[in-house]
């Protein structure tokens, strides 16, 4: 072995081993209900303390800041408030800046009470202004439940109290208590989001209705102990508006439900006539074209008190998107085949100036058709060129420039299995794409990609461009489903569809996040509400239309960073009402088209009646506007190579914004790889060694992949978030999809160090070490996944989709539906996924449970795929057992009646067991009778994120058992650090953070205080507790 390889093995295992100790917490977006909100309300006056109180000893007004002090010769006996003297909050966004100067925390207290007026004593819900990183901007109640989440968590709280962790958030950043912080508290009913400087710091879902607060009052707290000064400034509540009760449509009718909002259907097109109507466009005099998704042509609409509707005489049809601009009338045909006019961009003129279009000329060919062929054309802000769209089975339009990097690719680390009933099997990437031409189509940009089937596209008053995705759900239930989305989509993006169970995650940093996720749906048009005469968060709104579920969306855009977070408001809905295109009319109002498929069309207009308010919601500032600038600057290098380049977006790679640094990254793969090789692979700075590394990933060759290896060792896990963990992982892999499978050596010795890391805390991180370590060959990955088969997630994994909206399709909406009432275990169903891989580590008792588990997963609901996906993953995975009595035993095993509560235990007496912090069960004592049947549940919802397990045990046998664990040594995985005792009764296996799993059992006859420990090395010394059988 050469001396390079040597060291680059050692520097890659102290990488990989010590990541470990780096586990932080992982970006997640959390987006609030769509609660549409009041006008803000200023708190302080900036002058005196008028609408608030508390202890005028404690608390001031200095150069326009409130000021709240002790000292040494003026302590608090204890914590004390200003309180405001407002109505109650309740669901409400409270923005404010402060500071916290001495040793010692604050917070921002509401939906609390008041509980000692004469010491201005408050309990409830309390944002935290902590010292430490750890708990900063952590969920606290005060007098009540202490820490419910710290910062980089999303906590779940049960009906019982019970808590788990089903999110994290990024933390990697250090807020410094004594400068000027912007803080930020969100409450939408029981879901409660705290922010420092719009960084999302903790979540709570809280479900214990006992203990919750749906409303209360707002203070700041003086904290006692060593003196402190907080110090706050610039103080804004703004309510959110009740919601109001939805109106129900009757069968056929529209119905528009936010206040002031009317609704009318306008026309009805004579279907045998005038055919099913799927896209829109408005001239310059007002007047609307429609098009038939078949052979009927395209039709012109001229308003007013009687609307005249007349034949385009220009022989094209199946326009899936119209356009009016430079006095043409543009067309993208799917299919079409009229007047010999296929599949194409198109625009029409009229040649004797009789205000008829009657010449058609082609502009450019597109290879595609049926539902996911091209779609929409849209005219570009500025008013200079076309967008045009094409879904992922329409083959790009053989662009002159790519923004998008022309070698996009599958990038899978594991073998793909293609959708169970056939669907799109042969479609690769890119996928569904946007393009960018000139008006006459000479020249096309191939702009953004890695979409399903985005049928159009909307801009924002920035400037910014947003489309609708669809899902495939046919996929519903299975760990690579995803929901029909909004995406913001900037230069040279990838969104990351792939066939199959191939789709690539959100955390992937080589694709871009959604900007909101809306659920089920089937979507078509998108608009802007820019130019109507609506209020103005409706104005800037974009809509996006769902086919099946009858409903347009209202997306509230609310700036983050250089990029926005999307709010769902439904705005129009019906049953059936399937809605295809709509645009704004001369007179304000929008109008918007109903057919497709062949269904009945007609014609409806949404006015405003109300007192239009220019209030906006999600005000945007300067800061965001300057993030816009700095991400639109490195696009102007996107699609060429440009001298001097490399220099002027190097440092945005290691941007703390996502956006910005994926349009750093886009830049640099656009310049030749000899320029900068050699500087990603020198390159200090952690986040943009990462960023530099991926693009060298995606553009270098194998003459790269030693060194790429040695420059990844070199990076500082210690200083690694979560997400730069799993950005870590994504870079490691397509260094081996991309350069080729690494050596045996270097295979093991990643295994050696990222093998003790799992499973690790998230679903994201086991996800990608699960397949790396089967991708690797590790031997150990059979015993340790096989048990986490048997786990059920808590909160994680469940349906939130709204019941309301999945009954308006009854053909679609019962699939989801049905999943709620067996919601399948999507984590479980990616570990099998990754195991049917592996032919090697199976011992006779982990194959019985692997294929025990097919006949468990019969039970579980899903898509129309969902059952062939498992049934084919069984079928593989016999594949791989070589010997016939065993294969035959599996099979049968896999087919057979599964009891999901074990022969005698269906009136077990349940016993519900946590986790708390520092290693320790959240009960010291339990009680039972002698020969008692119990039903054990035990949630591992523990805040540090740490597996265990739970073993009942004899009496006076707790460090024999322990001491028996360490004697299994080597074995120890394989057993899953259960050692086999006669003093063991029974117990779970090591239970994944996040996961449950109940252990039945049945007590001895005999009397005794028996134990419960965790028995994984290094916990059972704290973590045990007494089970006192009577």
């Amino acid at each position: 072995m050469g001396k390079t390889q040597l060291v680059r093995r050692r520097k890659l295992g102290y990488l990989l081993a010590t990541m470990k100790h780096a586990l932080l917490a992982i970006v997640a977006l959390s987006v609030p209900p769509s609660i549409l909100s009041g006008a803000p309300e200023k708190l302080f006056n900036g002058k005196d303390l008028s609408g608030w109180k508390g202890h005028s000893k404690f608390w001031s007004v200095k150069d326009g800041v409130i000021v709240g002090e002790t000292k040494p010769g003026n302590p608090t006996k204890g914590n004390t408030f200003l309180v405001h003297q407002g109505k109650a909050v309740d669901d409400f966004d409270l923005t404010l800046k402060a500071k916290v100067t001495g040793n010692n925390n604050s917070g921002i207290q509401y939906r609390s009470k008041l509980v000692n007026e004469d010491n201005w004593v408050v309990s409830g819900y309390q944002m935290d202004m902590h010292p430490s990183q750890n708990y900063l901007g952590m969920m606290y109640e005060e007098k009540g439940r202490g820490i419910i989440a710290q910062r980089g968590q999303k906590i779940k709280v049960a009906a019982d109290g019970k808590r788990a962790i089903v999110g994290d958030f990024e933390r990697k950043k250090d807020i410094k208590l004594g400068e000027w912080n912007t803080y930020t508290v969100q409450a939408r009913g029981n879901v409660l989001t705290h922010k420092v400087n719009g960084i999302t710091t903790s979540e709570v879902v809280d479900e214990q209705k006992a203990k919750s607060s749906l409303s209360g009052i707002l203070a700041i707290q003086l904290h006692a102990g060593s003196p402190m000064k907080i110090e706050v400034k610039d103080i804004v509540l703004t309510r959110a508006s009740k919601k109001v009760a939805k109106k129900k449509p009757s069968k056929g009718e529209a119905v528009v439900h936010p206040e002031g909002f009317e609704v009318e259907k306008i026309y009805t097109v004579p279907k045998g006539q005038q055919g099913s109507w799927v896209s829109m466009a408005i001239d310059d005099k007002g007047r609307l074209y429609c098009s038939d998704q078949g052979k009927a042509g395209l039709w012109r609409i001229t308003l007013g008190n009687e609307l005249k509707v007349e034949k385009v005489p220009a022989p094209i049809s199946g326009g899936q998107g119209l356009l009016w601009a430079f006095n043409r009338l543009y067309v993208c045909v799917n299919g079409g085949g009229v007047g010999g006019h296929g599949s194409g961009l198109y625009y029409l003129t009229d040649t004797n100036g009789d205000d008829q279009l009657d010449e058609v000329t082609p502009m450019r060919g597109l290879q595609g058709g049926g539902e996911h062929g091209p779609h929409a054309v849209v005219l570009t802000p500025d008013g200079k060129s076309l967008m045009v769209l094409g879904g992922n089975h329409t083959q790009p339009p053989k662009p002159e420039i790519y923004s998008v990097p022309k070698n996009y690719a599958e990038d899978l680390l594991l073998p793909r299995m293609t959708d169970a009933r056939g669907h799109a099997r042969g479609i690769r990437a890119p996928g569904g794409w946007i393009a960018h031409t000139d008006p006459d189509g000479k020249e096309w940009n191939f702009y953004s990609s890695g979409f399903r089937n985005q049928y159009d596209v909307a801009f924002n008053a920035h400037g910014e461009m947003f489309t609708y995705d669809s899902d495939m759900e046919w996929d519903s239930g299975t760990p690579w489903y995803r929901p029909t989305r909004i995406y913001h989509c900037t230069s040279g993006s990838e969104f990351g569809w792939r066939t199959g169970t191939g789709k690539w995650p959100a955390w992937y940093p080589d694709c871009l996040p959604p900007t909101v996720d809306i659920g089920p749906g089937c979507p078509t048009g998108v608009m802007s509400g820019l130019g109507s005469n609506f209020p103005a968060d409706y104005q800037h709104a974009v809509y996006a239309f769902d086919w099946t579920y009858g409903t347009i969306y209202a997306i509230h855009l609310a700036p983050e960073g250089s990029s926005y977070r999307g709010v769902k408001e439904e705005f129009v809905t019906g049953v059936p009402l399937n809605v295809t295109d709509g645009v704004i009319g001369k007179d304000g109002n929008m109008y918007f088209a109903v057919g497709g498929r062949g269904t009945q069309s007609a014609l409806y207009r949404v006015s405003y009646t109300g007192d239009a308010s220019k209030d906006r919601r999600f005000p945007d500032t300067k800061a965001h506007q300057a993030l816009r600038q700095k991400r639109r600057d490195l696009e102007q290098y996107h699609g060429k190579a440009v001298a001097g380049s490399i220099g002027k977006v190097w440092s945005a790679l290691g941007h703390e914004d996502r956006f910005i640094r994926y349009a750093a990254r886009i830049a640099l793969e656009h310049q030749p790889v000899s320029d900068w090789a050699a500087k990603a692979l020198n390159e200090d700075d952690l986040q943009t060694s990462l960023t530099a590394l991926l693009a060298l990933t995606r553009q270098g060759d194998a003459s790269h992949q030693d060194a790429l290896l040695d420059a990844l060792s070199q990076l500082s896990p210690g200083a690694m978030s979560e997400a730069q963990q799993l950005e870590a992982l994504r870079v490691l892999s397509l260094c081996f999809i991309r350069m080729g499978k690494p050596d045996i050596a270097t295979a093991e010795s990643v295994i050696e160090a990222i093998s003790p890391l799992y499973p690790a805390k998230s679903d994201a991180l086991n996800r990608e070490l699960v397949d790396m370590l089967v991708y690797l060959g590790d031997p150990d990955v059979v015993a340790k996944t096989v048990p986490l088969l048997s786990q059920e997630a808590v909160g994680l994994e469940e349906i939130e989709f709204d019941d309301e909206l999945l009954k308006r399709s009854g053909q679609y909406g019962n699939t989801f539906l049905n999943q709620k009432s067996n919601n399948p275990q999507r984590q479980q169903i990616h570990y099998v996924f990754a195991l049917k891989n592996v032919s090697e580590g199976w011992t006779p008792e982990l194959r019985k449970q692997y294929f025990t588990w097919f006949a468990k997963a019969r039970n579980f609901k899903g898509g129309a795929s969902f059952g062939g996906f498992i049934n084919n993953f069984r079928n593989e995975s016999l594949a791989k057992v070589s010997d016939a009595k065993m294969k035959a035993e599996m099979d049968a095993l896999s087919k057979a009646p599964v009891r999901l509560v074990p022969e005698g235990y269906g009136d077990a007496r349940k016993i519900e067991v946590g986790v708390l912090a520092g290693m320790k069960f959240d009960k010291k004592e339990l009680e039972a009778k002698a020969g008692e049947r119990l039903a054990i549940s035990f949630t591992n919802n523990d805040p540090d994120g740490l597996m265990h397990n739970l073993a009942v045990i004899k009496p006076g046998t707790r460090q024999d058992v322990l001491e028996a664990t360490i004697a299994l040594g080597a074995k120890a995985i394989e057993k899953n650090f259960v050692p086999d005792s006669p003093a063991l009764l029974g117990s779970t296996p090591q239970v994944a953070p996040g996961r449950r799993f109940t252990l039945s059992l049945t007590l001895p006859a005999e009397s005794g205080d028996y134990e419960f420990v965790c028995t994984y090395p290094g916990h059972g010394q704290l973590m045990w507790g007494t089970l006192k059988v009577k």
